[in-house]
């Protein structure tokens, strides 16, 4: 079976978006609620579950990565057997996970009160709370969880997305009455696990409907589960690294300055994984196809496409890095104000941080994308380790003495020491078998880009509301339009500059976009 790619892929990127702008406004919406209603404290103990738990899911070992990474080959050629043998191997694993994450996670409950620095909210009892939590987040392994890799692997994660987007809006609704009605964190919290449970559930009775043909059935042979052995083993480490890279900051600022402040940091953090969620969308909505296209296409077509990618998401990334940097602090101080708490800002320093690990993580993405495609976590897995190591010691020490800017610091070391030399360095020498050094030139000409729009778009649009201010009053609000419009035009017009200069786009695929752009122009 050859996968149609351009249409699936904008199929998933359509529907993913959907999906994400109900993920983002509604809890964006119901955050602002909270910290007016009861305090930034309740957003802290979110932020903390969330941590320990994405801990306790370290024991899923990468199985599900492995799992739809192995049907990428039985599709395209049609094999219904194994895709059957694999779907009931992936079942019996998700039970044995789902309850040795319920056992362990009952079993640390003692120890939560010691990862919070300072009091909980009165009337807050945190066993309780927890526990919601933890069914939340087991309920997905004991009921039709596993069936959501047939979505991933045929690269129609747009079905999957429309199941989140229609049942997570009426969550969510019902939740943000509930915070206006009853002000009673409880009752909000227990709607999270319901909707989990039924989410999963639809999953299961569309999968039945559109894939008949695949059901729980078979043994796979001994090679297949060597395989699928081989890349779990490899992935084990990539899953430890995972984790404590996108938990640690949050348990140790918790531990040691206390909710309020692991709340604050959790929301400049939710506007980062925010944006990270929208290109990880073009990411996921590609990633079967690029797997497809592996299979079926010759090396020197993937070789192009995958420099063209390394473009495209770079583009995106400069964009992105110079709109956080000049709309973080304006965003947050609006924020605080809707949220009647204006103390939800962290220092430039901190900013500059956090814009700095957002850009070292995305100029990794199409070099991830191929390796996930390929599967190539064996030939790294040293790589995660190492990034642990360094990011724990360094954020233990930074925690310890109070220091944001070293917690944040310990994460960009550990992604643009470690991991994005390791990844480059295992991708060119087992797949494009070329030299790497046309990679690292392509990637420091587009840093010195992003450094140009940073500063360029940062200093245009403060002196403008300067030059404004002289001459007529400006609310939070204007002004944060203001430098909107800024970071929409500038850094994209001097990337497109400096792309087409120095050829990293093509001019004949600038000339496709600007005829298309006509085309739907005159058809308006």
């Amino acid at each position: 079976m050859k996968i149609d790619r351009n249409k699936n892929t904008k199929k998933n990127i359509v529907f993913g978006y959907i999906n994400k702008f109900i993920t983002l406004f509604f809890p964006f919406v119901i955050r602002t609620i909270i910290i007016r209603t009861l305090g930034i404290e309740y957003i802290g103990l979110n932020s903390l579950f969330s941590a320990v738990l994405n801990i306790l899911s370290l024991a899923d070992l990468g199985f599900g990565t492995a799992m739809v990474f192995s049907m990428y080959k039985p599709i395209a050629e049609d094999d219904t057997e194994t895709i059957n043998a694999l779907l009931n191997l992936y079942r019996k694993i998700y039970i044995v996970v789902g309850t040795i994450v319920s056992v362990i996670g009952l079993c640390i409950m003692p120890a939560l009160p010691h990862l919070i620095a300072g009091n909980v909210p009165a009337d807050i009892n945190l066993y309780i709370l927890y526990i919601i939590y933890l069914v939340n987040i087991t309920v997905g392994y004991f009921f039709f969880g596993y069936k959501d890799c047939l979505f991933t692997a045929h690269q129609r994660n747009d079905i999957s997305s429309n199941i989140f987007s229609v049942l997570r809006f009426i969550m969510f609704s019902i939740q943000i009455a509930v915070l206006f009605l009853f002000k009673n964190y409880y009752i909000y919290a227990i709607f999270i696990p319901v909707t989990t449970l039924l989410i999963n559930l639809f999953i299961g009775f569309i999968t039945k409907k559109m894939y008949p043909q695949y059901f729980c059935k078979g043994v796979l042979s001994k090679e297949i589960k060597g395989d699928i052995k081989k890349r779990i083993s490899a992935l084990i480490t990539h899953r430890i690294g995972d984790v404590i890279q996108s938990s640690i900051d949050s348990i140790c600022i918790s531990s040691f300055l206390g909710l309020a402040m692991s709340g604050i940091y959790n929301n400049y953090m939710y506007v980062i994984i925010s944006i990270e969620g929208f290109v990880t969308i073009i990411r996921n909505s590609m990633l079967a196809g690029i797997g497809n296209s592996l299979i079926v296409e010759d090396k020197e077509y993937n070789k192009k496409h995958y420099y063209k990618l390394v473009t495209l998401f770079n583009w995106v990334a400069i964009f992105c890095a110079t709109s956080l940097f000049c709309l973080f602090q304006p965003f947050m101080h609006l924020w605080g104000i809707i949220s009647k708490d204006e103390k939800m800002l962290l220092p430039i320093t901190v900013v500059i941080c956090l814009v700095t690990l957002f850009y070292c993580n995305s100029i990794r993405n199409t070099t991830r994308l191929y390796k996930d495609a390929l599967g190539m976590w064996w030939e790294d897995r040293l790589k995660p380790i190492l990034m642990s190591i360094l990011n724990l010691i360094v954020t233990l020490i930074s925690a310890y003495y109070g220091c944001f800017e070293g917690i944040i610091l310990a994460t960009i070391g550990s992604s643009l020491l470690i991991a994005f030399p390791f990844e480059t360095k295992v991708f060119f020498k087992n797949y494009m078998n070329e030299s790497q050094l046309k990679f690292y030139m392509k990637q420091l000409l587009h840093f010195a880009v992003a450094v140009v729009c940073v500063t360029a778009t940062y200093f245009a649009s403060e002196y403008f509301v300067i030059f404004l201010r002289n001459y007529t009053t400006i609310n939070t609000i204007v002004e944060f339009i203001i430098k909107a419009v800024f970071c929409v035009i500038l850094p994209n017009l001097i990337t497109l500059f400096a792309f087409v200069f120095t050829k990293q786009v093509d001019k004949d695929t600038l000339k496709k976009g600007i005829n298309l752009f006509k085309r739907k122009k005159n058809k308006t």
